[in-house]
């Protein structure tokens, strides 16, 4: 995404909707970061709460992803972590 390769970022993007059981979330961040650096914020945070949901644990990582820049400060980020602290 952030080559501009939009016609991989494309394909990995599917990849990542078909995962392999198991991957608890890890599939679903991976999407959220590359919406997060798209500036796509709204959407980022959505599907930050769908890794959560699928088992995804959040910690430290989550401020300190260079990925995630863009949603620091994001009202709905911040809503989105206090509720789980």
């Amino acid at each position: 995404v952030r080559a501009g390769r939009s016609a991989d970022a494309q394909r990995l993007e599917e990849r990542l909707l078909n995962p392999p059981p198991y991957t608890r979330g890890r599939n679903i961040v991976w999407r959220a970061r590359m919406l997060a650096v798209q500036e796509q914020r709204r959407d980022a945070v959505r599907t930050l709460e769908q890794a959560y949901n699928a088992g995804l644990g959040f910690g430290l990582w989550l401020h300190r992803d260079l990925d995630l820049a863009s949603l620091r400060g994001y009202p709905a980020l911040e809503e989105f972590v206090r509720l789980r602290e």
